[in-house]
């Protein structure tokens, strides 16, 4: 009985410990435009950025393939939240350029 206990334990943590990937958002206002920042916190590979109107709809997506995003850094947040207005100034041109976020962690 305390086998079969200590394999189910062990297999949830396992689980559990097999999904290892952060997400991260700004903290939001009701009504605002946001975005999410997700990445691979075991290997730190890529970021994943995302970018959503007050209706919680998305506007952009971007993969930054070998770059991982500390948004618990200032100059990344002022960054991430420079491409958001970017994004929804002019959302149809930033779909078409591909590249937002690249573009600003390049200077």
């Amino acid at each position: 009985m305390k086998e079969n206990i200590l394999k189910i334990l062990l297999l949830v943590l396992l689980l559990g410990c097999s999904t290892l990937s952060g997400s991260f958002a700004q903290t939001m206002l009701p009504g605002q435009n946001y975005w999410v920042v997700e990445t691979n916190l075991k290997q730190r590979d890529y970021t994943l950025v995302r970018f959503y109107n007050q209706n919680n709809e998305l506007l952009y997506e971007e993969r930054l393939t070998g770059k991982y995003l500390d948004i618990s850094r200032p100059r990344y947040v002022k960054r991430l939240n420079l491409a958001l207005r970017q994004v929804t100034r002019n959302a149809v041109a930033a779909v078409n350029q591909k590249n937002v976020i690249a573009t600003l962690y390049h200077r």
